[in-house]
């Protein structure tokens, strides 16, 4: 992660979307502190500016199928080291 910016090497996606990037500290889901679109197919490099810094060591980051924001319909979900 390099100035609030984080780089998504590959992001796969069945349809159009984003890809959102939450806080994750300790096991728990935080507040939403970036985005990008996404298209379908393979995304490389995707860029996602956050709004401000994470509050610890992981974001979790959820891929979004069109405008659907429940993270519980996301696509898919993973967490991410950015220390």
């Amino acid at each position: 992660m390099d100035d609030r910016q984080l780089t998504l090497n590959l992001v796969v996606a069945d349809e159009a979307g984003f890809v959102a990037i939450f806080d994750y500290t300790d096991g728990e889901l935080g507040e939403q502190i970036g985005s990008a679109p996404i298209n379908a197919g393979a995304n490389q490099g995707v860029q996602v500016v956050l709004d401000r810094d994470p509050s610890g060591p992981r974001v979790a980051a959820f891929v979004f199928a069109g405008d659907q924001t429940d993270t519980m319909m996301a696509d898919a979900r993973m967490t991410i080291d950015v220390e």
